[in-house]
């Protein structure tokens, strides 16, 4: 791709996700519209350089509790998303993640950060996926 200013930036994209390949346990609670983005569109993209800047590949996506986050020290737990709910799809480039949270049939998005608390948002919006 070019970029407005003229300077080239190189993506990988991979194919559409398929009934036969293996994504995360969470895929059945993905909402609708990012499973269409998978299944019809493509399984994810990221800027070459860094593997970042776009949604993730299904294999690469990850509960966010897997990592320590130093963030989190000196908040109260009921002051941020549960780590454990929160699946990484959105890789930032600078440290940051979007996640979705998911609550038995409830899916938020969360921005997860390394420099500031989590916060929930809504992810079709944020994504401009519907």
């Amino acid at each position: 791709m070019t970029a407005a200013d003229g300077d080239d930036m190189y993506y990988l994209g991979g194919r559409s996700v398929t009934d036969n390949d293996d994504g995360p346990a969470v895929w059945q609670h993905f909402p609708a519209s990012l499973t269409r983005f998978y299944t019809h569109l493509h399984g994810g993209w990221y800027d070459i350089a860094g593997r970042t800047v776009g949604p993730l590949p299904l294999r690469e996506m990850f509960r966010i509790d897997a990592f320590e986050w130093g963030i989190l020290d000196g908040l109260d737990p009921n002051e941020y998303p549960a780590p454990a709910r929160c699946v990484a799809t959105f890789h930032s480039g600078g440290g940051g993640y979007l996640c979705l949270y998911i609550a038995g049939d409830a899916v938020r998005g969360v921005v997860w950060s390394s420099d500031e608390a989590p916060y929930l948002v809504d992810c079709s919006t944020y994504l401009d996926i519907d």
